[in-house]
Parts: structure tokens; sequence; C-alpha cells
């Protein structure tokens, strides 16, 4: 199971560029193909149907902003993201009304694209091995798409997957709950890790994307605001057709009321997650609906 990349641009150097940059940042076991402008880009997706579309600007036969614009028309389902020259901020702005999930401005970094890749790979169909929980206004993470997003990000291997139901006494304390939102600041929905889950977290993101910083209780901490954060970006917010953020964290000593309450959410409503990392180390965590709890 992997992400398939289709890479737009008329400059056959350009392409293996952007290939090798993706490589960089974690993506070399994919899948990828290239087209040299947006006419032959338009028949790969129809055919090809990939996850992800890096589409140039300025290209013979048919323009990015014009496959943008013809992919919005034909209602084809396709993430594109424009990686361009082109920093006119309407043209910017004109290319993200038509569809584009993101712009980034040659030349770019690795990090440049991966942070602009995070969000807009959440939830891709290829990675959606599972049933996962979809209400009137919420679509849960898929644990595949986290998987995916924390081991590129991180130095680690991190395999998430989805379990039956656990109840919220069988995890072990001190348990960390964090409250995600949306662009209205509502909560939306709840996460509870236990105290194990959170500690390989953090210490994954604190040994990869944190490196030479003092390794402290501090820096563990914001390694795993970092971790929240990217698993905020896998959810999708149905009504403003947006990701959650990450609101607030707690650190619980022991079982409140609330949460508690987590065990009466029917099955079809929550999503109970099992975290394994590369020590074989395996943890676990609960999401439901603020709903549910009303936080």
């Amino acid at each position: 199971m992997g992400i398939k990349f289709l890479i737009v641009d008329d400059s056959k150097a350009m392409q293996t560029i952007v290939r090798r940059i993706l490589s960089n940042a974690g993506y070399s076991d994919h899948f990828f193909k290239f087209a040299d402008n947006g006419k032959e880009a338009l028949e790969r997706i129809r055919t090809w149907n990939p996850d992800m579309v890096l589409l140039d600007w300025h290209m013979p036969e048919m323009t990015g902003i014009e496959l943008l614009q013809r992919v919005k028309e034909l209602r084809l389902e396709t993430r594109i993201g424009l990686i361009t020259a082109e920093r006119n901020q309407n043209s910017i702005q004109r290319a993200k009304d038509a569809g584009a999930m993101f712009v980034v401005n040659k030349p770019f970094t690795v990090e440049k694209l991966k942070e602009s890749l995070i969000p807009a790979l959440a939830g891709v169909s290829s990675l959606k091995d599972e049933p996962i929980p979809i209400t009137q206004e919420l679509i849960f993470p898929s644990p595949s798409a986290v998987s995916i997003l924390l081991s590129t990000i991180t130095d680690s291997k991190i395999k998430v997957s989805k379990v039956e139901p656990i109840s919220v006494e069988n995890l072990t304390l001190p348990c960390t709950l964090a409250l995600f939102g949306d662009s209205e600041k509502k909560v939306k929905a709840v996460i509870i890790l236990e105290s194990e889950t959170v500690d390989k977290l953090s210490e994954s993101f604190a040994t990869s994307i944190f490196k030479g910083e003092a390794f402290d209780d501090k820096l563990l901490a914001k390694s795993l605001m970092k971790a929240l954060s990217i698993i905020a970006v896998c959810f999708y917010n149905v009504k403003d057709s947006q990701e959650l953020s990450l609101f607030k964290t707690y650190s619980m000593q022991k079982m409140i009321s609330k949460v508690q309450r987590m065990n009466n959410v029917p099955k079809d409503e929550r999503l109970d997650l099992k975290f394994t990392f590369d020590d074989d180390i395996s943890c676990h965590a609960i999401i439901c609906l603020e709903s549910q709890n009303g936080y």
C-alpha cells in the first residue's frame, strides 16, 4: 500500500529534482509517474487516479491553472499542489480558488515540501484499507495515513492500526487527553493516549525533528505537541472542508468521569488505535467525538 504521485513539469530536470526531494522527504517507497504538460497530466489523472499531483504552472499545451480549472469542471477527486516560480499573490490565490491545496515556490526545501504535503495527504484513498468512523460533521483519521505521516516525519517506523474497542480503565496511567477543534475554535474530537504512547511518540519526534536540542522534559513536551498536530490534520471536518487543529492537552493522573464515558460511545462513533514502534512495543489511544463527552 503506497501513495501515487504524479509529477507534472515541462522540464525533465525539474521532474527529477522533485522526485529526488520526495525521496529525501521519506516518500521513496511509493509510486511515481510523470507528465510534461497539463494535457498529458489530465489523461494520467483519468487513467491512473493519482493520490497527489505536483504541478508546475507555466507549461505548453495546457498550463497548470488550466489543468486545475479542467479538473474542477470534470469534478475529478484529485489532490493537486503547485510547485512553481510564480509569486504573484493574486495568481496564487487564483490557483487556490481553482482547487490547489497548496503552492510551493521554487526553489524549495525538503522541509517546505514535507510541511505542505502532510495535510494534503491526510486520508488519501489508497491508504484507507480499513473502515473508519464517518459522521455528518467529521471523518476520522485513517490509521494507515497516520502511520505513513508519522513514519515519514520521524526516523522511526510507526505502525498505526485499528483495534477493537478498549476499556479506558485498561489504559496505563498517567494518560494524556488532547482536544482537536475547527476553524471556529469549537472542539470537535478528543483523543486519550496512554502513558507509553505518549512516551514513544515524544521520543520519536525528539530524536528526529529536534536533533541537537537538549533532551529534557521541555523538549519531550514540544515533541508530543508536534506529533498530536500531525494527527490533527488527519481529521477531515466536512462543514468547512478543512482538517482540525490541536487545541489543548491535559495530563491525567487518574481517570475522570468524562473520560470513563468513552466506554459508552457506540463502536461506529469512536476509533481505537494501536501504535507499534521499531522496538515492537505496542500501546494504545482512543478517539471519539467531542459531542459524546462535552469537553
